[in-house]
């Protein structure tokens, strides 16, 4: 089921669901489906694999049943999440869900195509093409270049787009002159190109309106296709093309797909300009499409520019070598076909990695002239320097779900408190450049960030390792000791720990927690679990952060969770106290944190706790008497969640032996750095020159 933006993103639903029947072919196929174009109706007649088609008309609660990465929210109401769970439901695929359908494919058959032109569609196509100039008996390769005019961004073009059409210009008449083929342009009558492409050899197949299905059978039969990062490299991959990918400034998840070649946009932070392994190395470029990365695009955070020409045709060339021998000219066959061969078992095992075409040119051991930007070193070790050299710092120290979020949302809003987020925790976990963080939280001369108790050991060694001064013992400290420290407390202890065990299970921290949602499915009462983060996590990280303050002599500003949501002044008295100049800051957008689900597990652990000392003899004791020290059970939650619910706190209270433990490991990726820290602390505080 799906509503989506473009054909490209109906195209990847449908490869899951091609995939998905490839493998398993006894599956009756649905398709529910928003087709608002002309263009996706034509897609879907080249998708031998759907059974039963069903066209909804335009409407936003198909929505609900994708897991796209431009989807936002969560579904209201319990019935779209009946529909999302039933067995016959097969939710959208993502990208990463759809690489790891296309590899299994890819190791079981030799040509994976998956789309297909039909074969009574196939003769109009073929004079369509030859029409427009194309020579069926010569190999051809197609060509799609995302031009600016799509979708452009108000301030400039957008990242994906591309601006210098002319060095695709000189490609096209590479491919013409000295390889011996021909170049399909494939597209909409909408695109420009150049007026030196009007020549033997370029079919501007672009040009003729409601040619979908003629591109996609040229696409179906071409030796090989160059692409830029737009909706047709969904289908060239649906076909099985060859393709080469040029500047693209994030990666589709297809590293084991060995006859793929990447050239990405050059991409700069500061001075130095990298593309493709080296960009993906130091973390500027992704496997799938990252909001917080095409933000920095968009404010020009991280800059790009395109390949040279120089280097689309060394990329040309390569494709050209590499296809060499291979059958072109006739469509791909599908593995829908009849008479396509059964899908095996695993053969041998694909590639794991990306070839980027550095790469590729080095393993020929080839020359082509082209010019590949290095960095001889990563840029970490000298941008913690520009932490220091911010005119202002402000840290804001917290737990996990103290409410911190919109702590760090109103100090973003008021301008003059910097972008506070967890940019060093993205750093340490690898994700993002050190540079990158900084750039990320700078705002008008402020660095802002926000640092958990469970990972500033963890920071500390990694500022440690690329040469930050050790200055008391601690290069966190050493970086950030003359600034202004706000530490964010929240009183209700029980309300956190529920607050940090459904985020924890449902693993959705933006969720909203005010509509019931199939995350709340996925979260079943767990009285221990609870009584576990109270007692061992909540305890242990507040008692860090006194020590750690104590040890470096810092008085933090210090704010209560449920007080500044009821009175956000005392955020506006706090930055007058840290030197931050006076403002008025918007109301929170959030209040107390709490939802039906929380606040019905609030009641049952207050119910639990009630009745731990005097536990009853059966469990149908134990749920009779929950029910009767509950008030009354929630208006808003399903009747068969609140029974679950209650049968899991009833084993709760019938089990003595799990009472005082945790069945999960807190802060596993933390815990070898947080809990010798924090032994390390209380030493130092018990020391006798201490009380």
């Amino acid at each position: 089921m799906a509503k989506t933006p473009a054909v490209g993103d109906l195209a990847y639903e449908l490869l899951g669901l091609a995939a998905q029947k490839a493998l398993e072919p006894n599956l009756a196929t649905f398709a529910l489906l928003d087709i608002d174009t002309y263009h996706k109706a034509a897609l879907l007649t080249l998708c031998p694999f759907i059974d039963y088609l069903v066209v909804a008309k335009p409407t936003a609660s198909l929505t609900l049943f994708q897991s796209a990465f431009w989807h936002e929210g969560t579904p209201p109401g319990p019935w779209a999440e009946r529909l999302r769970t039933l067995d016959r439901v097969l939710l959208m695929e993502t990208l990463e869900r759809l690489d790891i359908r296309l590899r299994d494919l890819a190791e079981r058959t030799a040509s994976p195509a998956l789309f297909d032109v039909p074969d009574l569609e196939r003769p109009k196509l073929w004079k369509t093409l030859s029409d427009a100039g194309l020579e069926p008996d010569r190999w051809f390769v197609t060509l799609h270049v995302r031009q600016n005019a799509y979708r452009p961004l108000p301030g400039g073009i957008a990242h994906r787009s591309i601006e210098h059409l002319e060095r695709y210009e000189a490609l096209v008449h590479h491919i013409i002159d000295h390889q011996g083929g021909q170049v399909v342009l494939l597209g909409d009558p909408g695109m420009r190109f150049p007026p030196t492409l009007e020549r033997p050899g370029v079919v501007p197949l672009y040009r003729h309106a409601d040619s979908f299905l003629a591109q996609m059978l040229a696409l179906s039969a071409c030796r090989y296709m160059v692409n830029t990062e737009s909706g047709p490299n969904i289908l060239g991959l649906g076909y099985d093309v060859p393709m080469a990918m040029t500047n693209y400034v994030s990666l589709l998840p297809i590293e084991w797909a060995e006859h793929h070649l990447f050239l990405t946009k050059r991409m700069a932070l500061g001075s130095q300009w990298v593309c493709d392994r080296e960009a993906l190395d130091i973390g500027l470029l992704r496997r799938v499409p990252d909001k917080e990365v095409i933000k920095l695009f968009r404010r020009g955070v991280i800059r790009l520019d395109e390949r040279d020409a120089s280097e689309l045709i060394a990329a040309a060339d390569w494709m050209h070598r590499r296809t060499a021998g291979l059958k072109t000219g006739k469509p791909r066959p599908s593995l829908f076909n009849p008479d396509a061969p059964p899908i095996g078992q695993k053969r041998q095992a694909r590639p794991t990695d990306y070839r980027f075409l550095g790469d590729a040119l080095a393993a020929e051991k080839t020359d082509k002239g082209v010019a590949m930007p290095t960095v001889r070193s990563l840029p970490d070790p000298l941008a913690w320097q520009a932490i220091g050299e911010a005119h202002q710092r402000l840290v804001i120290c917290a737990t996990q779900s103290s409410g911190s979020k919109m702590l760090c949302n109103m100090l973003k809003a008021s301008g003059v408190a910097g972008a506070p987020e967890e940019h060093l925790y993205w750093w340490i976990r690898e994700k993002t450049s050190l540079q990158e963080a900084v750039e990320n939280g700078t705002q008008d001369g402020v660095f802002g960030v926000k640092v958990m108790a469970s990972y500033v050991s963890m920071l500390s060694r990694r500022l440690g390792e690329i040469g930050v001064p050790c200055t008391g013992g601690d290069p966190f400290f050493s970086i950030f000791q003359n600034s202004a420290w706000i530490y964010l407390l929240r009183r209700d202890s029980l309300r956190q720990a529920i607050s940090r065990f459904t985020n924890r299970i449902s693993r959705a921290k933006d969720i909203d927690l005010y509509d019931f949602s199939s995350k709340d499915r996925a979260v079943t009462f767990d009285h221990p679990t609870i009584y576990a983060i109270i007692h061992f996590e909540l305890d242990l990280e507040r008692l860090f952060w006194d020590l750690w303050f104590r040890r470096h002599g810092i008085a933090p500003v210090v704010l209560v969770y449920e007080d500044i949501c009821r009175e956000p002044a005392l955020i506006e008295q706090a930055m007058v106290r840290l030197g931050l100049p006076a403002t008025t800051l918007p109301a929170p957008e959030t209040r107390l944190e709490s939802s039906p689900l929380n606040d019905w597990f609030h009641d049952l652990y207050r119910a639990v706790e009630a009745l731990k000392d005097t536990p009853p003899a059966t469990p149908a004791a134990a749920r009779a008497a929950l029910e009767a020290t509950l008030e009354a059970p929630p208006r808003d939650l399903p009747a068969d969640l609140i029974a679950r619910d209650l049968e899991a706190a009833a084993a709760n209270l019938m089990d003595h032996k799990r009472r005082w433990a945790s069945p999960q490991r807190p802060w596993s990726f933390f815990m070898a750095d947080f809990v010798p820290a924090l032994a390390e602390l209380m030493a130092w505080a018990q020391t006798p020159s201490r009380s």
